[in-house]
């Protein structure tokens, strides 16, 4: 078997994987279509000229003080226009792109483009970018510009121009992304245990999760009001998924398929229990890849499948593709050796440190310690500093007659931040304090991200955080009074504050907190 290149399906000596490819090609654009969609309606608010954490001055301050190519360290094409309308024209572009790949339109050199666009974002994302799942999609995108094929059109056609065929995949990526697939599962049942959570230990986390997470759905909170006997076999059977199943990947035959199974069982129940974006969706297209085309073939009435499989063709490997698939092990197999071992030589070190910020290999691993209570920040607005009235965000809880809402695969980045905001001080969240002065400022982005804003949009003159303590009620309370939540008061979380001076609506949104005076 050619270490490059897949055979044939006509020539029937191996499995294929040529309508495998085609199925996760399309996955992974419709994935990148959320993502791009996600962030198209949020950036300003978030990093936008008048946002919470503006681009354009984090790229201002790292060239400053950069002494060399900043585009090296802080990847970006941002560095060529950091304006309003370059952020939303460089998502709107991610979204046209992504519905070419869904069609099959030139799927290699556009991926190409969506990874380094997506990545250009993560970078001057700050807060809002980096979650697991940015990485997730950036790795994946990164080793999908491998795996595609370069003809303008994924689809069978009829030449006998045997150059018209689409080559098939290649099995060093398929069992790069199977590699993935193993780290993403097996390191998050590790993180669990190693962490020294007693939760996880005792087999009690589920007792909390469904109602601690960031964004609940309506099924997460029928989840949590199931026996703690159920919540604690679930964490069980969880740990076997994760810490066992993950090795089965590596075997063949029907243990591949157990794997494959029970991964994706556990992805849907996640995301059926709790709003993570695109996460659980990415994650069920790389476990797409342990299936070969023989599932499909024996599907009845699915004779497409067998046209694509009989259009592609076997083709020798160039030199130029044995020297880039050699490439993209040894990234691979460096960066995972720098993040996994302690003790590697100094060259390995410097070059991992060197592409860290490319994101091409990452660390995952959710929830290695599960939150036991749940505080949620509410954001109130005055105008006489006696008076006060809250913000309502558009997903987060906050109004307990609210129902936990269905949000995913779109993400609410700014609450999701008010979830981890909530976890600590305001403090270990200086972006906090960005937000605060903005919504006194009056940003019409930042509003934006609002669902309802008291005074019907007049400017408040003071605001402030407060924090409480929620929880989920149960069937009987909400039967009895339509509560979804109970909480109650903890204590202030961000001071009262109004703007030192008056507005100035033409700024550039520098200053920040410096504009703000605690009452």
């Amino acid at each position: 078997m050619d270490t490059d290149l897949q055979l044939s399906a006509n020539q029937a000596t191996s499995p294929t994987y040529i309508f495998v490819r085609w199925l996760f090609l399309r996955g992974l654009g419709f994935v990148y279509f959320v993502a791009f969609a996600s962030i198209f309606v949020q950036v300003l608010g978030l990093i936008g000229s008048h946002g919470i954490l503006p681009a354009h001055l984090f790229l201002k301050e790292v060239g400053a003080n950069s002494s060399s190519t900043p585009f090296l360290s802080v990847p970006t094409l941002f560095w060529i226009d950091c304006s309003d309308t370059a952020l939303r024209f460089l998502p709107g572009l991610g979204i046209v792109f992504s519905m070419f790949i869904m069609a099959g339109i030139c799927s290699g050199p556009l991926l190409i483009l969506l990874w380094l666009m997506y990545l250009s974002v993560v970078t001057v994302g700050g807060d809002f970018m980096g979650f697991q799942w940015d990485a997730l999609l950036l790795e994946v995108g990164f080793l999908s510009i491998f795996f595609a094929h370069y003809k303008w059109l994924d689809l069978p056609l009829k030449s006998r121009d045997e150059r018209a065929k689409l080559p098939a995949p290649s099995i060093v990526v398929l069992w790069l992304f199977r590699f993935l697939l193993f780290k993403l599962m097996l390191s998050s049942g590790c993180v669990k245990l190693l962490s020294g959570d007693l939760t996880w230990k005792n087999l009690s986390a589920l007792h909390y999760h469904y109602w601690t997470q960031p964004l609940p759905t309506p099924l997460g909170w029928c989840a949590a009001q199931l026996p703690d006997w159920f919540q604690s076999l679930s964490v069980a059977i969880m740990f076997f998924i994760e810490l066992i199943v993950p090795f089965f990947i590596f075997v063949p035959g029907i243990l591949r398929l157990f794997a494959a199974y029970l991964t994706m069982l556990l992805q849907v129940l996640i995301l059926l229990t709790g709003n993570y974006t695109f996460f659980n969706i990415l994650t069920l297209l790389l476990c797409l890849l342990l299936f070969d085309d023989s599932i499909f073939l024996k599907l009845k009435n699915y004779r497409f499948a067998k046209k694509l499989i009989d259009a592609s063709v076997v083709r020798p490997a160039s030199v130029l593709t044995k020297l880039r698939l050699a490439a993209l092990v040894t990234v691979v197999v460096i960066m995972t050796l720098s993040r996994s071992v302690s003790f590697v030589p100094e060259p390995i070190k410097e070059l991992s440190s060197a592409l860290s910020p490319w994101c091409l290999v990452n660390g995952y691993g959710l929830f290695a310690v599960m939150t036991t209570t749940r505080n949620e920040i509410v954001v109130e607005a005055s105008q006489d500093a006696l008076h006060w009235e809250p913000y309502e965000f558009i997903f987060k809880p906050g109004d307990i007659s609210r129902a936990p809402p269905w949000v995913a695969p779109y993400q609410p980045r700014l609450d999701w931040q008010m979830w981890f905001a909530a976890l600590g001080t305001r403090q270990d969240s200086p972006w906090f304090t960005h937000f605060i002065f903005q919504l006194l400022r009056g940003s019409a982005d930042v509003r934006a991200l609002l669902k309802k804003e008291p005074f019907n949009g007049q400017l408040p003159k003071y605001v402030r955080a407060t924090l409480y303590e929620y929880q989920f009620t149960n069937f009987a309370e909400l039967t009895r009074s339509g509560a979804w939540w109970q909480r109650k008061y903890i204590g202030p979380f961000f001071p009262e504050a109004s703007l030192r001076q008056p507005i100035d609506k033409t700024g550039d949104g520098q200053g920040y907190g410096d504009g703000l005076q605690a009452q």
